[in-house]
């Protein structure tokens, strides 16, 4: 490849308009992100009596989310003041130290939020395995697991990838991979997918045994309090899954589609244009901000649902002074 071919690309790109102006769509849509984040951890998330082992995995997946859209913010701003003391082509590059620092913690969140999903998915699992007892489980062992796991296993897998990797390429913008890594990031890719699938399909089983249980009236209020609950988390983390499986797909496809054109005539005569295209077809910030809108509009509209369903549990269930303190007890952890 010719020596100067980067060079050229960043040049054509860092002053392309069509490419700022995606650059400022992506930078709306990421605060838009934080802020539709935010909000839905402080007002749905926080104050909600779900178990504690979901909401904190359920956090950290959200938490990611916002440290993913922050790492692109900084990624711009490296942009931007690249492009205000602009003096030579040289100057069009990222610093190679920063350039690491940055698209390695954009590797991490990205295998942080597909390990994420994973392991909420598994937990509703445990709690419906443990239905009549994991209403009162609190095991600090088990969460330090899942923090392990959530940890370790993405640095894993960047060593991994990055192994071998001296990243002496010039880079304008850190969600560009270098070419000698892409291979193994490829297959992370397919890894990836494989979990989001796995963890799809053990939702939609979880869900289909919590409904039948919830038909069987034998069992104790607070277990049927939990049965509700895996109806409900099972709910919001199909919607999480579903998009995160489409934003996977459909980035992967179109970043393997993209490498395939990159020695097109057209594209080197283009080359702005081609990394506005790149750019383009990374959705992850608008998934993060239309994710957590549309749970919250689901969990708003299940307000009023569960506070009736916790009603008629306790209806059919008990009488007298005891129904009176099991509702007072479980209708004051409704959302506020």
């Amino acid at each position: 490849m010719n020596d100067s071919r980067p060079c050229l690309e960043c040049i054509n790109t860092i002053f392309y308009r069509p490419f700022q102006a995606m650059i400022g769509c992506q930078v709306f849509f990421a605060i838009a992100s934080i802020l539709s984040v935010t909000h839905f951890l402080l007002v749905f998330i926080r104050p909600s009596p779900l178990h504690r082992n979901f909401k904190t995995l359920l956090t950290i997946y959200f938490l990611n989310s916002i440290l993913h859209s922050c790492i692109f913010l900084a990624s711009v701003g490296s942009l931007f003041y690249r492009v205000f003391f602009y003096e030579n082509a040289l100057d069009a590059f990222m610093d190679r130290n920063t350039y690491i620092i940055l698209h390695l913690l954009i590797c991490f969140t990205l295998n942080v939020q597909i390990l994420s999903e994973f392991l909420i998915c598994v937990e509703r699992v445990i709690a419906t395995i443990r239905v009549s007892k994991y209403e009162n489980e609190n095991s600090k062992l088990t969460l330090w697991m899942f923090f392990a796991i959530i940890f370790f296993l993405p640095v894993a897998f960047i060593q991994w990838a990055y192994y071998d990797e001296n990243f002496e390429q010039p880079q304008l913008f850190p969600l560009v991979a270098p070419i000698s890594a892409q291979q193994k990031i490829n297959i992370l890719f397919v890894i990836g997918m494989l979990f989001v699938v796995s963890a799809l399909i053990i939702t939609f089983y979880t869900r289909y045994i919590n409904k039948r249980k919830k038909t069987i009236y034998q069992f104790r209020l607070t277990t049927r309090y939990q049965i509700a609950e895996n109806i409900v988390t099972s709910h919001i983390m199909s919607t999480v899954l579903f998009s995160n499986l489409f934003v996977t797909i459909f980035f992967t496809v179109s970043i393997m589609i993209l490498r395939n054109l990159r020695d097109n005539d057209f594209v080197n005569q283009n080359l702005g244009f081609y990394s506005t295209i790149k750019l383009l077809v990374y959705p992850h910030h608008v998934a993060a901000v239309i994710i957590p809108m549309f749970s919250g509009c689901y969990l708003q509209k299940l307000r009023q649902t569960r506070i009736e369903s916790l009603t008629n549990m306790v209806t059919i269930q008990s009488n007298g002074k005891i129904a009176s303190e099991t509702y007072r007890t479980y209708l004051t952890r409704q959302w506020t």
